[in-house]
């Protein structure tokens, strides 16, 4: 998503948490909170005046991933209610979301295209939208290089890639699901799946079997 934590929105924000019955009391606490943000820019030894920030949530604030996980929520419920996606024995798989990275998961190219709509519709609801310049799309399967139709976000195309990054995994486009962990990290998965991952090794190759 494009500028996700700078753009979320205060008050679709709190409109969301009362939606979900949060106490009076740390609600205001919240809107009392975030009335008085405020930044300014610093060049040398110079100050600009202050500017009241209008929208975001504290980047490395305890709360922020919190308060962003609600946000976006909404997304993966319409997602998951779609029918559309990966499902492993009747859970939903079709959507992993870490921060303000998604990714997209389905055996064709036709579900991903109506999955992305989705997306862009719930987004738009909340002033944001996919940033399609850091957007791609990896193919697995016997027919992952043969030529097919793009997907599209709005008027703009995907590109298709043999290698996608997703925050130290790199999945790779071939006959068989294969994937490279990267990276020595401690993470959480939560949404509609939860992942755990402790301390993966440097440069590990998992290869899975497709069904």
């Amino acid at each position: 998503m494009s500028k996700a934590f700078d753009k979320l929105n205060h008050y679709a924000l709190f409109t969301k948490l009362m939606d979900r019955n949060v106490p009076l009391v740390l609600l205001n606490i919240l809107v009392n909170w975030y009335s008085m943000c405020a930044a300014v820019v610093r060049w040398d030894n110079m100050f600009s005046s202050v500017v009241q920030l209008q929208c975001g949530v504290r980047q490395g604030g305890v709360l922020s991933p919190m308060l962003f996980a609600v946000y976006v929520n909404d997304i993966i419920l319409a997602l998951s209610k779609s029918g559309h996606g990966c499902y492993f024995d009747n859970m939903f798989i079709g959507c992993i979301m870490y921060a303000d990275d998604l990714l997209l998961l389905s055996g064709s190219l036709c579900d991903i295209q109506v999955m992305v709509d989705i997306c862009c519709e719930e987004l738009e609801k909340i002033d944001m939208k996919l940033n399609v310049m850091k957007s791609q799309v990896v193919r697995i399967g016997r027919f992952h290089s043969k030529a097919v139709n793009n997907i599209v976000i709005g008027v703009k195309t995907v590109g298709y890639v043999d290698e996608l990054k997703y925050i130290g995994w790199y999945i790779l486009s071939a006959n068989v699901f294969r994937i490279i962990v990267c990276i020595i990290c401690e993470f959480t998965f939560s949404s509609v799946l939860t992942l755990c991952m402790r301390k993966a090794i440097i440069l590990v190759n998992l290869f899975f079997s497709t069904f």
